[in-house]
């Protein structure tokens, strides 16, 4: 196995990677090492590579993927770097699948794209010091049967304007909550398994607009769903809460998403708690 380490004097942005992919560049790189590097691998311009089977570890970042690059990041252990994980910018649009992302000192993967942004597909994602993944600006990608578990700050975040699809994952065991929206925030979250986490399962504020449907949220340490709205909006329909230790839904301003079809079993404070205006 090549090793990849010690990239952190670099002048410029390419000289401080273990590997940057630039302008319309493409490979692949097998059963490396990288350590210590400022970041472990950078894609750039419209690059399009893989990086599969390796161990991405100690650096600063693990893996930068910006501007419109797109590749492919499988079967790989991004572990104990001393920031993020994997960061994601502006238009680009990697597909991560089946990765091992643990133990970052920041967050697991964190996004400030400006549009669609790949694809996180049966990923691994967990005991991050920070959060499992962070949403930020205009991002919109695609999440899907990933387990999101163990992370200090919670699972995921939606913040500013972010949305995308969030389907088919569990998140569970995470502290300070399973899933925080705020902002303007509108993501779509189905047919999830949201559980076990220190906190609300699902926590909802400001003017964000989610749809929930089709979800299983139970055993959570707070309420199933909390809601603090400024703006109504959003949908819940559909959705599972059982056995969570405050309120299946407890909805805590006048401002309200539409609720159709939730079914409550065995949540200890009750079913819906509804703030008298």
């Amino acid at each position: 196995r090549d090793s990849i380490k010690g990239a952190y004097k670099g002048t410029t942005e390419e000289g401080a990677n273990g590997i940057t992919f630039l302008n319309k560049s493409t490979g692949t790189i097998e059963k490396c090492q990288f350590i210590e590097n400022f970041r472990a691998l950078s894609f750039l311009g419209n690059s399009f590579g893989t990086v599969q089977n390796s161990d991405i570890r100690n650096n600063g970042v693990g893996i930068f993927v910006s501007q419109s690059a797109y590749p492919v990041i499988k079967n790989n252990r991004i572990h104990n770097n001393f920031t993020e994980g994997v960061v994601v910018t502006e238009r680009a649009r990697p597909t991560l699948e089946q990765n091992e992302i643990s133990e970052n000192r920041g967050n697991g993967l964190f996004f400030a794209g400006e549009s669609f942004n790949g694809k996180i597909i049966k990923n691994e994602i967990g005991n991050n010091k920070e959060l499992g993944i962070l949403l930020t600006k205009y991002s919109q990608p695609i999440i899907e049967e990933n387990r999101i578990h163990s992370n200090e700050q919670g699972g995921i975040h939606f913040r500013e304007h972010s949305r995308g699809i969030v389907r088919k994952n569990t998140v569970e065991s995470n502290k300070l909550g399973g899933i925080k929206i705020v902002n303007f925030a509108d993501p779509t979250l189905k047919e999830n398994i949201i559980q076990d986490n220190l906190g609300d399962g699902i926590e909802i504020l400001e003017k964000a607009k989610p749809t929930l449907e089709r979800n299983e949220i139970n055993r959570n340490d707070g309420d199933g769903v909390s809601l603090i709205l400024s703006q109504s909006g959003g949908f819940i329909r559909g959705n599972t809460f059982s056995g969570n230790q405050g309120y299946g839904i407890s909805i805590l301003s006048s401002a309200r998403p539409t609720l159709l079809n939730n079914v409550f079993k065995d949540n200890y404070e009750g079913h819906i708690y509804e703030e008298e205006n």
